[in-house]
């Protein structure tokens, strides 16, 4: 079972070698550009800006699909909850019969939402695949290191986010061999009704509990081993990150973004 595909993989293009301080709060302020936008056309050219960048960072449409399509029950669903659930803001704005009456403000608000979803998927996939889970680490560690001076942890949360990335292949393997043994002692979870399938997941969930908690006994006994102290112990970086004018300008452009996306939802637009 290949499970690079949506993790991080050696990337030599442009994105790729940008500063991770910069990519982080790039995908930071588009994210929530996203998530403040309410306008279907701004919406649509953020998503279309994304995927030229997606192009641009040189990575396979393939898992762009792939991507997406993981989170297709939930457009459906979204789509479902506007346009039949959701009350629309004036009774002229609805269509069909009363059986099932179609919310045209639902439609318009349910194609927004869907393509906010697809465009943070597209993101965070994007600053993933293009970062490595260290070099990440340190950018997050360097942006966040002014909450030191208030005593957040700013070390061990930024380890756990490592140890986490660097976690999910090993359980991919680990759930791809499982679910190969359940089948090969007849289990029912890939065939049969929608409730079979459903009790068939428990035989693949427990032996995965167990296995996570096995590998994080494993690596915490390897970290006390090793002396491991956290943050309590001054240490130099192992990487100097300079960020350059190219940095410096994606940074604005996404803070421009991010600027113009709340003045149209305002109203000052």
């Amino acid at each position: 079972m290949n499970n690079g595909g949506l993790l991080f993989q050696s990337n030599t293009s442009y994105i790729g070698e940008r500063d991770p301080r910069s990519k982080i709060l790039f995908a930071i302020a588009v994210t929530l550009a996203l998530i403040i936008n309410n306008n279907l056309i701004m919406a649509s050219l953020l998503l279309a800006g994304l995927i030229v960048l997606w192009k641009i960072a040189e990575l396979s449409w393939k898992v762009l699909f792939i991507a997406i399509g993981s989170v297709l029950f939930l457009f459906l669903s979204t789509m479902i909850y506007h346009i039949f659930i959701l009350p629309p803001e004036t009774d002229t704005n609805i269509i069909g019969n009363a059986n099932a009456p179609i919310n045209l403000d639902g439609i318009y608000s349910g194609l927004s939402m869907c393509l906010q979803i697809a465009g943070i998927i597209i993101i965070l996939t994007m600053l993933v695949l293009t970062t490595s889970p260290i070099i990440l680490a340190e950018g997050m560690e360097a942006l966040m290191k002014p909450l030191k001076k208030i005593k957040f942890p700013v070390h061990e949360g930024v380890m756990m986010f490592t140890i986490s990335i660097r976690f999910l292949p090993i359980l991919a393997n680990e759930f791809d061999k499982i679910r190969k043994a359940q089948i090969a002692r007849g289990n029912g979870f890939h065939r049969g009704t929608i409730l079979k399938r459903a009790r068939g997941i428990f035989p693949l969930l427990m032996p995965m509990f167990v296995q996570s908690i096995l590998r994080a006994e494993e690596l915490a006994t390897a970290m006390d081993a090793r002396c491991y102290q956290g943050d309590r112990v001054e240490r130099t970086p192992l990487r100097l990150h300079k960020s350059s004018r190219a940095d410096i300008i994606i940074v604005f452009i996404a803070i421009l973004l991010l600027l113009i996306t709340v003045c149209i939802r305002l109203g000052l637009c």
